[in-house]
């Protein structure tokens, strides 16, 4: 099935109803930028989800996701320093991980692995 018109619609909703509320003083206006940003990442990945992508193109979804994910939250001026501070970390996590996925992928490369010497003979 492809929930492609679904996550459209869902999306539409999500952007009217936050409008709305914002509009009428019931929610921050960081905490609309916040779920906007945080949707804006979380789409993209459930799209590739339904697909029929490749399993490496869905791991990199993923990562892009929750890369964006976090740097929403970094964007949020609201957030306490402790927190701010803990997303930090999780973006260099992330950004570590994504680097590691794709050396992973490119296989064994014997120039990393230098030669350290002759083996001895008997």
């Amino acid at each position: 099935m492809n929930w492609t018109p679904v996550l459209q619609l869902l999306q539409l909703g999500t952007n009217v109803a936050l409008g709305l509320l914002t509009a009428e003083g019931l929610i921050p206006s960081q905490l609309a930028a916040l779920a906007t940003g945080i949707e804006g990442a979380v789409v993209p990945f459930l799209s590739a989800l339904q697909g029929n992508e490749p399993a490496p193109d869905v791991i990199m979804s993923g990562y892009t996701t929750l890369l964006n994910t976090l740097s929403a939250l970094e964007a949020d001026t609201s957030l306490p320093a402790s927190t701010l501070s803990k997303v930090m970390e999780y973006i260099a996590a992330t950004q570590d991980g994504t680097t590691a996925f794709l050396a992973a992928a490119k296989g064994y490369d014997p120039s990393l692995y230098p030669v350290q010497g002759q083996i001895a003979s008997e």
